[in-house]
Protein backbone atom coordinates (compact mmCIF):
# COMPACT_ATOMS: atom_id res chain seq x y z
CA UNK A 1 0.00 0.00 0.00
CA UNK A 2 2.74 2.33 0.91
CA UNK A 3 4.36 1.73 -2.64
CA UNK A 4 0.63 2.45 -4.41
CA UNK A 5 0.99 5.83 -2.19
CA UNK A 6 4.25 6.98 -3.48
CA UNK A 7 3.83 6.02 -7.25
CA UNK A 8 0.82 8.33 -6.64
CA UNK A 9 2.78 10.99 -5.01
CA UNK A 10 6.12 10.79 -7.45
CA UNK A 11 3.72 9.87 -10.85
CA UNK A 12 4.52 7.33 -13.06
CA UNK A 13 8.40 7.96 -14.35
CA UNK A 14 8.85 8.27 -17.81
CA UNK A 15 11.74 5.54 -17.73
CA UNK A 16 8.84 2.74 -16.40
CA UNK A 17 6.98 3.55 -19.51
CA UNK A 18 9.57 3.31 -22.01
CA UNK A 19 10.41 -0.56 -20.74
CA UNK A 20 6.83 -1.15 -20.71
CA UNK A 21 6.67 -0.19 -24.36
CA UNK A 22 9.63 -1.67 -24.94
CA UNK A 23 8.26 -5.30 -23.34
CA UNK A 24 5.07 -4.60 -25.88
CA UNK A 25 6.91 -4.55 -28.85
CA UNK A 26 9.28 -7.49 -27.85
CA UNK A 27 5.54 -9.41 -27.47
CA UNK A 28 4.23 -7.79 -30.56
CA UNK A 29 7.64 -9.17 -32.35
CA UNK A 30 7.59 -12.69 -30.56
CA UNK A 31 3.85 -12.78 -31.41
CA UNK A 32 4.68 -11.68 -35.25
CA UNK A 33 7.39 -14.80 -34.67
CA UNK A 34 5.27 -17.33 -33.56
CA UNK A 35 2.53 -16.92 -36.28
CA UNK A 36 5.60 -17.04 -38.89
CA UNK A 37 6.43 -20.20 -37.32
CA UNK A 38 2.32 -21.51 -37.35
CA UNK A 39 2.78 -21.17 -41.30
CA UNK A 40 5.94 -22.85 -41.96
CA UNK A 41 4.47 -25.72 -40.09
CA UNK A 42 1.00 -26.09 -41.86
CA UNK A 43 3.09 -25.57 -45.11
CA UNK A 44 5.15 -28.99 -43.40
CA UNK A 45 2.00 -30.57 -42.31
CA UNK A 46 0.36 -29.86 -45.71
CA UNK A 47 3.57 -31.57 -47.28
CA UNK A 48 3.67 -35.00 -44.67
CA UNK A 49 -0.03 -35.59 -45.49
CA UNK A 50 0.99 -35.05 -49.72
CA UNK A 51 3.97 -37.41 -49.17
CA UNK A 52 1.54 -40.00 -47.37
CA UNK A 53 -0.90 -39.67 -50.28
CA UNK A 54 1.75 -40.90 -52.16
CA UNK A 55 3.01 -43.73 -50.08
CA UNK A 56 -0.54 -44.84 -50.35
CA UNK A 57 -0.60 -44.83 -53.75
CA UNK A 58 2.92 -46.73 -54.36
CA UNK A 59 1.37 -49.18 -51.90
CA UNK A 60 -1.64 -49.61 -54.05
CA UNK A 61 0.22 -49.94 -57.03
CA UNK A 62 3.15 -52.65 -55.44
CA UNK A 63 -0.09 -54.37 -54.25
CA UNK A 64 -1.76 -54.30 -58.27
CA UNK A 65 1.86 -55.34 -59.53
CA UNK A 66 2.21 -58.43 -57.37
CA UNK A 67 -1.19 -59.16 -58.08
CA UNK A 68 -0.61 -58.79 -61.59
CA UNK A 69 2.70 -60.94 -61.13
CA UNK A 70 0.60 -63.88 -59.55
CA UNK A 71 -1.27 -63.82 -62.70
CA UNK A 72 1.60 -65.24 -64.49
CA UNK A 73 2.53 -68.00 -62.91
CA UNK A 74 0.81 -71.24 -63.16
CA UNK A 75 0.94 -73.61 -60.47
CA UNK A 76 -0.43 -77.57 -60.43
CA UNK A 77 -2.77 -78.51 -58.52
CA UNK A 78 -0.65 -81.09 -56.98
CA UNK A 79 3.41 -81.76 -56.50
CA UNK A 80 5.25 -83.73 -58.90
CA UNK A 81 7.47 -83.68 -61.60
CA UNK A 82 7.11 -82.25 -65.43
CA UNK A 83 8.01 -85.13 -67.87
CA UNK A 84 6.98 -83.18 -70.83
CA UNK A 85 5.50 -79.90 -72.30
CA UNK A 86 2.14 -80.02 -74.32
CA UNK A 87 1.25 -76.78 -75.66
CA UNK A 88 -1.48 -76.53 -78.18
CA UNK A 89 -1.47 -73.20 -79.38
CA UNK A 90 -4.51 -70.69 -80.57
CA UNK A 91 -4.59 -68.71 -83.14
CA UNK A 92 -2.88 -65.50 -82.36
CA UNK A 93 -0.98 -67.15 -79.82
CA UNK A 94 3.18 -67.61 -80.91
CA UNK A 95 6.22 -68.58 -78.45
CA UNK A 96 10.03 -66.85 -78.21
CA UNK A 97 12.35 -68.95 -76.70
CA UNK A 98 10.09 -70.71 -74.61
CA UNK A 99 7.57 -67.94 -73.67
CA UNK A 100 4.18 -67.61 -74.59
CA UNK A 101 3.37 -64.60 -76.32
CA UNK A 102 -0.22 -63.26 -78.01
CA UNK A 103 0.05 -61.50 -81.10
CA UNK A 104 -2.64 -59.60 -82.53
CA UNK A 105 -2.80 -60.87 -86.07
CA UNK A 106 -3.77 -57.78 -88.00
CA UNK A 107 -0.78 -56.14 -87.02
CA UNK A 108 1.65 -58.66 -88.38
CA UNK A 109 0.30 -58.64 -91.91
Amino acid sequence: AKETLKLLEEGVRKETIDTAKARVAEGRAALGQAKANMKKIEAAEQEVATAQAGVRAAQSALKLARTHLEYTQLRAPFAGVITSRNVELAPGVYTIEGALCRGDNESQR
